[in-house]
């Protein structure tokens, strides 16, 4: 089969992956034996957007007319959302904020990896991934050769900074890659990617903790790829053309993220607050609320938690609602699986609730039953 050549994909170094899996592995281990981990990223996602205002840019490499259309493209974000970036213009010399040794702004753009990439929102200030002076958003020779889209590329990049994931990655996107043909492309040049940086790249990501909304291929935080990526070709729901602006989902959900209202910022920040308590809370003290609530309630609170919602009303949830509606992946029922499983474990010693029993369940109602009968 004669393949589409590709660029180099969009990924992140091999140093940093490493650092991104000392940390889970670190919060892993942090986390209560009994969930075995599966709340490791649920904990954590929600930090990721920022909570100041604006966002300090410098550049290591480039000269003062590249910064200046870098920061002009990147812009595009602040129009539609309640989030500015600053670059550190200074009018009266016509330049920007250079990079320095140490450097500890918020978002570090250079031009000397490999390929097109940034860290997501806040993980460039953990020091465990990303130490002061480390470049955190990277745009490859961009210094030597601007790219004709290299505003579409500086929109995605700086999305990532702001806190956005990629959009083929979505809990609710169900790309079907021909896996067999991506693993042996990517392998090769001028990739040379494991079986390991594909998945980490590609693979659906789990719903907990995210907000998202229908999948968006028109987004620019979605990907385009070749046809021969999908088993169904251009009739996959994730194959599209290239993205070169924000979609009109692009605009709604970074108004969602950065909302211009005080009142809205102020009760998204105490939102996302209440969420990390209540989920750091139910990891640290597992059956926290038995005395003061129902089973139902409990039952209803967990599958709040494995949908990333930790913070609602367990009342939303009423008996008919569909399971399938709120956990979209096989991530987020096995979450729910380990979560119902220590709470029966807390009745008769022996009380099990096994994955497939949750996947079995068509309603809310029925799942709170499933536990009940073990109790």
């Amino acid at each position: 089969m004669l393949m589409e050549q590709i660029p180099i994909m969009e990924g992140y170094p091999d140093e940093i992956i490493k650092r991104m899996e000392a940390r889970a592995i670190k919060r892993t281990n942090e986390l209560p034996e009994q969930l075995n981990g599966q709340a490791l990223e649920l904990v954590f996602e929600d930090l990721l957007l920022w909570d100041i205002n604006p966002i300090t840019v410098s550049f290591k490499g480039g000269d003062a007319g590249l910064h200046g259309k870098i920061a002009e493209a990147a812009a595009e974000w602040s129009k539609h959302a309640n989030i500015k970036f600053d670059f550190g213009y200074d009018q009266s010399a016509q330049t920007y904020r250079k990079w320095v040794p140490g450097d500890a702004s918020h978002l570090r753009v250079g031009f000397e990896h490999p390929g097109y990439w940034s860290l997501v929102g806040k993980d460039s200030l953990d020091p465990q991934i990303s130490p002061p002076g480390e470049i955190t958003l990277n745009l490859e020779k961009f210094d030597v050769k601007l790219p004709l889209n290299y505003k579409s590329i500086v929109l995605h990049e700086f999305g990532h900074g702001l806190g956005f994931y990629h959009e083929h990655q979505s809990p609710v996107a169900h790309c079907d890659f021909d896996w067999k043909a991506v693993y042996s492309y990517l392998a090769g040049p001028p990739n040379y990617w494991s079986k390991e940086k594909v998945d980490f790249n590609l693979r659906q990501m789990p719903a907990g903790g995210l907000t998202y909304s229908p999948h968006d291929k028109h987004s620019i935080m979605h990907y385009s790829f070749p046809d021969w990526m999908f088993l169904s070709g251009k009739s996959s729901e994730c194959y599209t053309e290239e993205n070169k602006d924000l979609s009109a989902e692009d605009i709604i959900m970074a108004a969602k993220a950065y909302p211009f209202d005080k009142k809205e910022v102020a009760r998204l920040r105490s939102k996302r607050t209440l969420q990390l308590e209540l989920l750091q809370k139910h990891l640290s003290q597992p059956g926290f609320l038995k005395e003061k609530t129902s089973i139902a309630d409990q039952v209803r609170r967990d599958i709040l938690i494995a949908s990333g919602q930790a913070g609602g009303d367990p009342n939303q949830l009423t008996e008919d609602m569909k399971i399938k509606n709120l956990l979209p992946t096989p991530s987020a029922y096995q979450f729910l699986a380990d979560l119902l499983n220590e709470l029966v474990k807390e009745y008769p010693e022996n009380s099990e609730i096994k994955l497939a029993e949750i996947e079995g369940c068509i309603t809310v109602g029925e799942c709170i039953e499933l536990v009940k009968s073990r109790l």
